[in-house]
């Protein structure tokens, strides 16, 4: 699926739509959308990274870091903002609720930061930390 919504006659829209751009060569991430395809509403689209083209103003390199959500308004939500964000389009919004928690929000906001770093560097970095050159 494109990150592309379509009018009753045809014609491409993504007004009042959330874009989620996401990594599909990443196994737990692809878990999540399909999840997330499943029981999202309308207003919530998906764009895997890999396939088609990137808004002028994030590189891929950045998609690939963390996860990216482009808001219906323009506004990028990135790592947790951008989970919070795709999580609120579906009615399993409470499972997510947690990392709303003010207190927790910073302890939160460290894990994604190590676990995305990690997921990036095995997915798309030689062992030398060097990148690799499939993913560009």
């Amino acid at each position: 699926m494109g990150s592309e919504r379509y009018t009753k006659v045809g014609m491409p829209t993504t007004e009042g739509i959330d874009i989620l751009y996401y990594d599909g060569r990443c196994a737990m991430c692809s878990r999540e959308i399909a999840f997330l395809k499943r029981h999202a509403d309308e207003h919530l689209c998906f764009q895997d990274i890999h396939i088609g083209n990137l808004p002028a103003d994030v590189t891929k390199q950045q998609a690939l870091e963390v996860l990216h959500l482009r808001s219906a308004d323009g506004a990028w939500h990135k790592g947790i903002n951008a989970t919070l964000g795709a999580w609120s389009h579906t009615r399993y919004k409470w499972v997510v609720s947690p990392l709303r928690v003010s207190w927790l929000r910073p302890l939160f906001d460290r894990l994604y930061a190590a676990w995305a770093n990690r997921r990036y560097c095995r997915l798309y970095q030689k062992a030398d930390g060097s990148p690799q050159d499939s993913h560009v």
